[in-house]
């Protein structure tokens, strides 16, 4: 998912045992294995291979997932000097965004939109683990939930946070909680960034004809070189309706 509200100004490669030998088997608990779109299709979520082999990448991953998101944060820098390092600079931005956010709703806790970039960059956070490790981290979760919830509240009539809550619970694997959520916006999606979301939710439920309709109402540049960056649409990777859709707005290029 992506920060919009365009309309008011703006493992294996982590695997168990991996983990428990670098944290501690404590680490775990942090840590549940999601019910979502793989699963209602029959492919319950495993260890995943990590996306990148930097140690320093690798080491930062394991943090993240026991929840000690500003331990990882300098082991993504350093993992960001290799320019091939695309991973650890996506979750480099992420966390720096997360940690900027956190310390602006501390000061400013009226500020609806800072809640939604918040709880968009925690639950991108969720994602990402979810796409490497198959499970979900609830610390992420936890801040993406009360970030835009907060949001939610703060903006009213304003249906991105809705839409990405709905995502957020979704790619957690709780169907029922995103349909209920969804169901708060009366599927009315306003703008090209909530039309996006609103994608990104469909994907994450796992109707994927849904995600790529109503993807391509919406589809422009800025939002192929968002795919490419992050884990949007991470399960149609390679499917030939995605290509082909991101194919179109890039002069017919791979």
């Amino acid at each position: 998912m992506t920060i919009s509200l365009t309309n008011i100004t703006r493992p294996k490669g982590v695997a168990a045992a991996l983990l428990a030998g670098a944290l501690g088997a404590a680490a775990l608990g942090e840590v549940v294995e999601p019910r979502a779109a793989e699963a209602m299709e029959g492919r319950v979520p495993k260890g995943r291979l990590p996306l990148s082999q930097s140690p320093a990448y690798q080491r930062g991953m394991s943090l993240d997932v026991a929840g000690r998101y500003r331990e990882a944060l300098p082991l993504y820098e350093e993992a960001s000097r290799d320019p091939g390092e695309g991973r650890a600079r996506y979750h480099r931005k992420l966390t720096r965004g997360l940690l900027t956010h956190l310390d602006h709703v501390k000061r400013f806790p009226q500020d609806g939109r800072a809640h939604f970039s918040l709880g968009v960059d925690a639950a991108n956070k969720v994602t990402a683990l979810v796409r490497e490790t198959g499970m979900v981290q609830r610390t992420f979760y936890a801040i993406a939930e009360e970030a835009l919830k907060k949001a939610i509240r703060l903006l009213p009539g304003i249906n991105d946070p809705a839409i990405c809550l709905a995502g957020l619970y979704a790619d957690a694997g709780e169907p029922s909680k995103a349909k209920e959520t969804l169901a708060q916006t009366g599927g009315r999606a306003n703008n090209p960034g909530e039309i996006y979301n609103l994608a990104c939710y469909y994907h994450s439920m796992g109707r994927y004809e849904e995600a790529i309709a109503t993807l391509a109402k919406v589809m422009n540049p800025h939002y192929r070189g968002w795919i490419q960056e992050s884990d949007d649409f991470y399960r149609l990777r390679g499917d030939p309706r995605l290509e082909a859709l991101m194919r179109s707005h890039n002069g017919g290029a791979p």
